[in-house]
């Protein structure tokens, strides 16, 4: 019978710590995400205060979400730099055409073209060798250990022309509840999946 009692206790202890702990975390999210948000759009002319600041939810991420993340934001730099070969190739081959109607023997702005769209080239084959890389060793990065935090929030601004905005914002944190901004986030998977 004193188990049982002594094991409620504990539970019941066990419960409320935990609460307290997660209750101290998201104020100190949203804490740093109101001087955050508050910075970032003070640069905005229209912005005059924010109204409101809610998290809505937090999760942690993981090494596997990162590099999610970052195979993205590398497919869309890959996806830039092959549009941008194609285009300034075709740009390559309609000065040629151009500069054969034409009678002429100039070929400047064709090599031109020919120049940037090799350079983007290269710069589609970097990133695709980066995602390959990513790609590969998928199952090599870990799922469970939380890396960093995520929060969903619900903003409320008013402009200075007395209009009231709501939105949603998705911000990143380390595990320490400190911010950390996209730029910074690239960095650090940079250096993580070299």
């Amino acid at each position: 019978m004193k188990k049982n009692n002594y094991l409620i206790v504990l539970i019941t202890l066990l419960v409320f710590s935990c609460k307290k702990e997660s209750e101290k975390i998201s104020s100190k999210l949203e804490n740093n995400a109101r001087i955050y948000l508050s910075t970032e759009l003070t640069k905005e002319k229209d912005f005059e205060k924010i109204d409101s600041l809610r998290i809505l939810k937090v999760d942690s991420l993981t090494e596997k979400q990162q590099a999610n993340f970052y195979y993205g934001y590398l497919d869309g730099r890959f996806q830039r730099h092959s549009d941008l070969a194609k285009l300034n190739s075709d740009q390559a081959k309609l000065q040629m055409e151009l500069s054969g109607l034409a009678g002429s023997r100039d070929n400047t702005v064709a090599k031109m073209h020919l120049e940037d769209s090799n350079k983007s080239l290269d710069s589609a084959t970097y990133y695709e060798n980066k995602m390959n890389k990513i790609f590969q060793n998928r199952n090599k990065y870990d799922s469970i250990k939380p890396k960093f935090l995520g929060g969903n929030f619900l903003l409320q601004v008013t402009n200075k022309n007395k209009t009231v905005k709501r939105d949603s914002i998705y911000l990143t944190f380390d595990l320490n509840g400190n911010i950390i901004d996209n730029n910074e986030m690239l960095k650090i998977s940079n250096q993580t999946f070299k």
